[in-house]
């Protein structure tokens, strides 16, 4: 089963702080988030990517939010969907850092040829656990591209008979993350 994106390293010799930033969460929003999944900013808050959304700002890693019953505060690896925070600002903890390179498994065979010249988007065929708060996301072989595409491939995960999978788990980033726009909804190239 797909898990979404997992923060791997940071492309070239940046040093690694895994470290995120927090976002808000529509308080009530609607759509279950979970860890792993590609997500977006929208009228200033934090939204799932759809499978065509090129404007993403990175990869959901939790979220904090008052429990509506018991009044706690509660960090989780996903958000459940509709759940109403009791202060009314949950947030939402994302890895935005447009240099992190994330594992994700692909929904099919991929070629040595793709690399670091064809883009690819997400999948959302299978959703995420909420018993483990993991996403379901894939990547998408079937939507590569060359012009268009959530994520680029870099390379294949070396470890042993990944690369011979019919589902082989590759190393991505964000082709177009939100903060390479030169500005709002214009590309930097």
């Amino acid at each position: 089963m797909p898990n979404g994106l997992i923060p791997s390293r940071k492309s070239g010799n940046a040093y690694n702080t895994s470290g995120f930033s927090r976002y808000r969460i529509a308080n009530t929003y609607a759509s279950n988030m979970f860890t792993g999944d590609l997500v977006r900013v929208s009228a200033g808050t934090i939204q799932i990517a759809t499978t065509a959304t090129k404007d993403n700002i990175g990869v959901f890693m939790g979220c904090r939010y008052v429990d509506p019953n018991s009044k706690r505060p509660t960090w989780s690896k996903y958000w459940p969907a509709s759940t109403s925070s009791s202060d009314a600002t949950p947030y939402a903890f994302v890895d935005d850092d447009r240099n992190t390179i994330f594992e994700i498994d692909a929904n099919a065979t991929v070629s040595v040829g793709v690399i670091q010249v064809k883009n690819f988007d997400v999948t959302t065929s299978t959703s995420g656990s909420t018993l483990t708060g993991n996403s379901g996301m894939a990547l998408n072989v079937g939507s590569m591209a060359t012009a268009t595409g959530q994520l680029r491939v870099v390379e294949i995960k070396d470890s042993p008979g990944n690369a011979d999978s019919a589902t082989p788990k590759v190393l991505v980033r964000i082709v177009d993350q939100i903060d390479a726009f030169v500005t709002a909804g214009t590309s930097a190239g």
